[in-house]
Order: structure tokens, then sequence, then C-alpha cells
């Protein structure tokens, strides 16, 4: 029986081809232990069998005629719900039976809280070193964030409906960073995000070797070109942290760089074999909290090679970093 302690929740999830996780993420979210909610999926002018998918559960599906991205289709999503409370999760995400609950436990005590992000589950489905550590490192860094945020985690986050429209949704002309974006909007606008550290849900995200190469050199050009097009240098100073990337991580790509650029000093000047190994100790060093965790997890075996493959990672943020400057000079910015 619907009660004024229970709004109506909206859960929206944009789909561009998630045929594959979207059979556990509808029947998760529609298992949820809370009485008044609706899932409205919009469809992305998806090229694989999600529609199909879609239409056998009890869901609101909206199909967009061409594909216009995460951003515009969770707009698309909110546009036609009809719940007072807007829960954002992707295709590949699974919530928990009471992830619903907790979120209207939050905004029902915290009364001046006008959006809440969760964060992934340190839990893994696929196995391989790329997928735990995307996966896992989304975790590490979001427990380590403050209680009250500036950015939204587009794979779990809820924001009151009304506040949601009243900073206009998503911006549709950005792309990779859009979520950041609204929270940056949100935070300027005088609203709260709360960051709940116990709202988990479990990602079934998969990313092979050059994926997740190319995801965070992608990830990384945007999000330089907001950093100098939204002048937030001063900020990510104060705070030691750009959107959820905390110092150890900022610094990582230059000492990643002096690292590899030293290797080859060293192969002609034997005496000048202090640079690579001050660099390996300093990356080390810089990430050996993130490498602690993950040794807990997974064993020496499996630290070793994932320090080996952020050693490379980071080479590659480390150019990412510098086509973002460029673009940004260029003209491009958000």
């Amino acid at each position: 029986m619907k009660t004024v302690n229970f709004p109506k929740i909206s859960v929206v999830i944009p789909n561009y081809n998630d045929s594959e996780t979207l059979p556990s993420c509808l029947e998760a979210v529609l298992a949820s232990d809370y009485p008044d909610f609706e899932v409205i999926v919009v469809d992305d002018k998806s090229t694989d069998n999600s529609v199909e998918i879609i239409k056998k559960y009890k869901v609101k599906l909206v199909e967009h005629s061409k594909n216009r991205r995460q951003g515009a289709a969770r707009n698309t999503g909110v546009s036609v719900a009809n719940g007072d409370i807007i829960l954002f999760i992707d295709g590949d995400v699974c919530v928990y039976k009471d992830t619903i609950k907790k979120i209207v436990g939050i905004f029902l005590k915290k009364e001046d809280v006008s959006a809440i992000v969760g964060l992934p589950d340190k839990k893994c489905v696929y196995k391989n070193l790329p997928s735990i550590h995307f996966n896992r490192r989304v975790h590490f860094n979001y427990l380590r964030l403050p209680e009250h945020i500036n950015i939204i985690y587009g794979t779990v986050s809820a924001v009151k409906k009304n506040v949601f429209l009243r900073v206009g949704g998503f911006n549709e002309n950005i792309t990779g960073v859009e979520d950041v974006e609204i929270g940056y909007r949100l935070v300027s606008g005088g609203y709260k995000i709360f960051h709940s550290k116990d709202l988990l849900v479990l990602h079934l995200r998969f990313i092979g070797f050059w994926d997740i190469l190319k995801n965070d050199f992608n990830r990384t050009v945007d999000r330089v070109k907001l950093l100098f097009g939204r002048k937030h240098v001063k900020k990510v100073i104060s705070e030691k942290r750009f959107v959820s990337s905390p110092l150890y991580q900022l610094l990582s790509p230059f000492v990643a760089f002096f690292f590899f650029f030293s290797l080859p000093l060293f192969l002609f000047w034997k005496f000048l074999i202090f640079l690579p190994v001050f660099g390996f100790f300093t990356f080390l060093f810089l990430n050996w909290n993130y490498l602690a965790f993950n040794f807990k997890e997974e064993g020496l075996f499996f630290s070793i090679r994932l320090f080996c493959f952020m050693l490379f990672d980071m080479l590659i943020v480390f150019f990412a970093l510098i086509c973002g400057c460029v673009l940004f000079i260029k003209g491009e910015k958000y």
C-alpha cells in the first residue's frame, strides 16, 4: 500500500547493445524490495537483439530513431518518468534487492540532499585482469571520496526529478563526461550530492586489454577538456583529486612516462640506472595502497601483473593528457 513514506521511483536505464547483460540487469532491478517503482529502458538504436530482450520484461521501452549517446538516452527516460526520484543505472549493472530502499531512506533522512551517488562492488564477475582493474579502481577511489561530492557517477546515481529538470538534465553536446558535468552544475546551483559508501551495485562490465587502454585514453582526453574548459585547476590542487581520481592517480602518468623515457638512457649510459630505478619505485610508492588492496583480494601474482599493466596504462594516459591539452588549445572544450 502506497504511503507518503514511499515516493515513486523511476529507474532509467540507457541501452546500447547491452544484450549480454540486460537480462541480469532487468531481473535484478525488477526483484527490488520496494513497493512503488517503474523501470524505463531507453534503447539508443541498438544493432543487436536488445529490443527483443527488453520486450520480454515488464518495463517501459522507449526507442531512439538514431544513436544519440547516453546523456540523451537518460534525458529521454526522464521525460517519460512518473517518479519523484530518478535512479540511473547502466544496462550492465545489477542492483541489490534493497538498493532502491536504501536510496529512499537516504533522501528521507537527509532532506537537503538532491542527489545520491553509489559505487560498484569490489566483486567482479569476470576474472581477467583488465575487467577486475577497471571495476576495482573505481570502487577503491570512491571509497576515499568525502560524504559530499561534486560529481555524478552514471553507473549508479539517483536525483530528485524536479532538481534534474531545473538544471536542464544531461548536456547532450558532450560525451564521456556528461555525468561529471551535470554534477558540477548541480553543486554550482546550490544542490547537495551525497556519496553513500553503502550503496553498492554489481558492475557486469567485461573489458579487454586494448579496450581498457582505449577507454582510459578517451576518458582522459575528455576530462582534460572539461578541466581547462571549466577552469577547475585550482579546485583540483585544493581537493587533491579530479573527478574521482586521487592525487596518486593524477601523478602516475608523469612518473610512468619518466620511467619509460629513462630506460633507453640507461641502455646507452649505464651510470644513469638510478633514473629508471627512481621512476619504478616512485610509481610503486604512489600506487602502493591500491596494489595492497588488490593483493588482499587476488594475491601476489595478480598484483605483480597489475603493477606492470598500470605502468603501461599510465603511459598511454600521459599521451592522452597531451592530446587533451592540444585539443583544448585548438578550441575543443566542455
